[in-house]
């Protein structure tokens, strides 16, 4: 019997075991998302629904659809492109990378990790690390951070980049602090 209720109890606890990687983030992943997911796969990783705003439907999968989940503590926004997640933006401090790397991190923390951002040029840039600013305020710095080579199939996801991590400023200088991020593909405007 005794055995019995360690068992259920520790049954009990597994859900709260796997969440402890809630508070973490890497390329195409946020805590138990990872970005090329269904919405039904999302849910289910979640244990709770999610409800999407903005939806087109046309023929076939949901062109777009938007919302906030939670995860741990933390509130983060999902976008689902093609009924696949595509993209996982966050601004909660506790949610980090395991070298450290998160909300409030400076630009040159950023740099010193994966090296000097170069400025944006093409889809076909050569640096995995690379810079730009907003489309619609130019004192909006941003630095993306592309996955190492193994990870750039692109498979699974809509385009053919695949997901890298955005890292927000306003103005940037090495002494900047990040105020937000996103895990996956990139988009100015919601779906756009």
């Amino acid at each position: 019997m005794r055995a019995a209720t360690s068992v259920m109890f520790l049954l009990a606890l597994a859900p709260a075991l796997a969440g402890s990687g809630a508070n973490t983030f890497d390329f195409g992943r946020v805590g138990p998302l990872r970005i090329g997911m269904t919405q039904a796969q999302a849910e289910q990783a979640l244990g709770s629904r999610i409800k999407l705003t903005g939806l087109k439907k046309t023929r076939g999968p949901m062109d777009c659809g938007m919302g906030d989940v939670r995860i741990g503590s933390a509130t983060v926004s999902v976008l689902f492109d093609g009924n696949r997640l595509q993209q996982i933006g966050f601004s909660d401090p506790g949610i980090r990378m395991s070298n450290g790397l998160g909300i409030g991190s400076r630009a040159r923390d950023i740099e010193r990790v994966y090296g000097k951002s170069a400025p944006y040029q093409d889809p076909g840039r050569p640096s995995r690390v690379w810079s730009d600013s907003n489309l619609y305020d130019e004192n909006d710095h941003r630095i993306h951070v592309d996955p190492p080579l193994p990870a750039r199939n692109g498979k699974g996801f809509r385009g053919a980049k695949p997901p890298g991590i955005q890292f927000d400023f306003g103005p940037l200088s090495p002494e900047s602090k990040v105020k937000e991020i996103s895990v996956g593909q990139d988009y100015a405007e919601g779906c756009a």
